[in-house]
């Protein structure tokens, strides 16, 4: 927005005030028209926000926080990379600035660059995720190579800590890792209790997002052929696993806790269940009953916001149209909802600026993942080491009746007639 005082004049005219946008120099921009007017007008939100959220790194947003963070840049870019071309290089240069931020070998730093020091482990749990699906996207292996030691170094480090097989934090000298995850209700409340409460708390969550990261960097050692890594982290990529599914599998719920004190659950979150299934870490066993629980709006689990909501919705579409309606519905009345009260950028949290004593941001990158699930699982948009493919048939194309897309990834339209 624009602010303007003017003082100490007794008659002006003003001819024009504006701004100049100062965009990244893309070299092009997907576009989607579908049958339902809503959605494609959430598309072309989601593609703006994302647009005005990057700048020489992926950032938040351009007003209070235009700064690099491991969690919302994995968000940015992978909407970047299905509808931005020039993204990738984009995308390197903010995982080498990750890279570079690396605290005692084991952690990121919160933002990057930045004078301050602090840390959120799932963090840098989801900049590994983010490498691997780079080279995926991509096919570029040199990033990768490059800081292949040092990410060994740094998966030793947090695979080293644990007690009864369930991974802790790893303590850094001078530095309290921020156990946080994401802004859902109660989360200060959470993070009060794993403060306070100390060893007599096993993080589900932190365990959790320990796996994905150690499944990130085991496809990460096959393309780069390191064997021994392969061996060895398989491992302890399924000792994970089992003991996940072992120590904080609710029978009696049909859910996965997220935290145990004193070994007795203390919390289930959507966000346990969403990335349970996400990640593979969940029994093949559980996973209907979870997702069951995840598509019910009604349920007592603690509530998703805007931030993780991506992986809810990739989670229930792992089984194609049987929830598509829960995920585009869900999609159509919160970010619809955001429209009809005059956004043209989304926002940090659902409730706008009502949310966070009118701190909210609004216009946030990690609210642009519809994108993904538009161009994935209605386009049927597939990469796998630098080539792209179109499915044949995508997950959901039959949720509309018809479609029409541009990206700037593919040589010709996808529609459906």
């Amino acid at each position: 927005y624009l602010e303007v005082h003017i003082s100490a004049l007794t008659e002006l005219t003003v001819n024009y005030l504006g701004v100049v946008p100062a965009d990244y120099p893309f070299t092009a921009e997907a576009t989607l028209n579908c049958s339902d007017g809503i959605h494609t007008r959430i598309f072309d939100t989601c593609l703006c926000t994302l647009k005005m959220c990057m700048h020489e790194h992926y950032e938040d947003g351009p007003w209070r926080e235009q700064a690099l963070y491991g969690s919302d840049a994995r968000n940015a870019s992978i909407c970047a990379h299905y509808t931005l071309g020039g993204s990738l290089e984009f995308t390197r240069a903010s995982l080498d600035l990750l890279a570079q931020s690396v605290l005692n070998e084991t952690y990121v730093n919160l933002c990057a660059p930045a004078l301050k020091v602090k840390t959120i482990p799932s963090f840098t749990m989801l900049w590994f995720l983010a490498v691997s699906e780079y080279t995926d996207f991509s096919g570029d292996l040199s990033f990768a190579r490059e800081w292949w030691p040092l990410m060994k170094r740094m998966m030793a480090n947090i695979t080293s800590n644990s007690r009864g097989g369930i991974l802790r934090p790893v303590p850094i000298d001078g530095i309290e890792p921020w156990n946080f995850y994401e802004w859902s209700e109660d989360q200060s409340r959470l993070s009060d209790i794993i403060r306070d409460k100390g060893d007599r708390i096993d993080d589900g969550l932190y365990h959790l997002f320990c796996y994905m990261a150690v499944d990130a960097s085991l496809r990460l050692a096959k393309k780069l052929n390191d064997a021994q890594y392969v061996s060895t982290y398989t491992k302890t990529k399924n000792e994970i696993k089992s003991v996940f599914n072992r120590k904080f599998w609710d029978e009696e719920r049909g859910v996965f806790s997220s935290h145990l004190l004193d070994g007795e659950p203390l919390r289930y979150d959507e966000l346990t269940q969403a990335l349970s299934v996400f990640t593979g870490i969940c029994h093949d066993s559980y996973k209907e009953r979870v997702l069951s629980a995840l598509a019910n709006p009604d349920g007592s689990l603690v509530k998703l916001s805007l931030s993780y909501m991506i992986y809810k919705h990739e989670a229930l579409l792992s089984e194609g149209m049987k929830y598509a309606p829960v995920v585009f519905e869900e999609i159509s009345r919160i970010w619809g909802g955001m429209l009809f009260r005059g956004a043209t950028t989304f926002w940090e949290c659902e409730g706008g600026t009502e949310d966070y004593s009118a701190a909210c941001s609004l216009c946030h990158a990690w609210s642009a993942t519809p994108i993904i699930i538009y161009a994935k699982y209605v386009l049927g948009v597939e990469f796998k080491d630098g080539r792209v493919t179109v499915s044949d048939t995508p997950a959901c194309s039959d949720y509309f009746s018809h479609f029409s897309a541009k990206l700037p990834i593919i040589d010709h339209p996808i529609e459906k007639h």
